[in-house]
């Protein structure tokens, strides 16, 4: 009798000195019960990909004409703004907006006159991955402008519109500032084989190409 009294008594001791995390079965099922526990949460990682989906930048810089025409109006600033989206991997789809403003060479007879180009365009980019921060890129595609001559002396340039087919290279980096944005700086060269002789009377040229150098700052979502 004493014997059971002492088996009872060390169990008895053994229970109540088992810990908070202690394991209990039921029905077979072995139920570990920590109250304590912490939940450890995973952190937030960035998904390092260079095309997360919308693009806005604007862009500003020069632009200037080519043959007869650049005989006519020199180099002046061009500017606009760009929206892209990529559906796929290493191709973006790009809509933008171009303007640029000159004056007709002050050498040409009668009053200088002052040109504003204004169109669109819609291109196809081509970016290669080469880094997380690093992305050059080749362009190519279709734009529409419409030349406004505001002065009048429309001798040399007259109201009309061109189309033209761009083609260019151009680099963004990359500059993290969220899980899934980045801000973009980066730079970007256009050549236009533009068709707008009728824009120019008495210029023999079949085209009226022009060159476009522009900076670009903005921000990926």
């Amino acid at each position: 009798m004493r014997k059971a009294k002492a088996i009872l008594t060390a169990v008895a001791a053994a229970a109540l000195l088992l810990p908070a995390g202690a394991v209990a079965q039921q029905d077979g099922v072995v139920i570990e019960e920590n109250p304590d526990a912490m939940t450890v949460e995973e952190p937030v990682v960035r998904e390092e990909v260079q095309d997360r989906g919308l693009e806005l930048q604007a862009l500003g810089g020069i632009r200037s004409f080519t043959g007869d025409a650049g005989d006519i109006l020199g180099t002046g600033p061009a500017y606009g703004v760009v929206a892209a989206i990529e559906p796929v991997s290493a191709l973006s789809l790009e809509l933008s907006y171009q303007g640029a403003t000159f004056t007709t060479d002050s050498g040409l007879p009668g009053d200088e006159s002052r040109v504003n180009l204004n169109g669109g365009e819609a291109v196809i980019k081509l970016s290669p991955v080469v880094s997380d921060l690093l992305e050059p890129y080749a362009l190519g595609g279709v734009g529409l402008t419409q030349f406004t001559n505001t002065s009048l002396n429309q001798l040399f340039v007259t109201d009309d519109t061109a189309w033209s087919i761009p083609v260019g290279i151009g680099v963004d980096f990359h500059v993290p500032i969220g899980v899934a944005t980045d801000f973009l700086i980066g730079a970007r060269g256009t050549y236009e084989f533009a068709f707008g002789e009728d824009a120019f009377p008495g210029i023999t040229d079949s085209r009226t190409d022009w060159l476009q150098v522009t900076l670009n700052a903005g921000a990926q979502f």
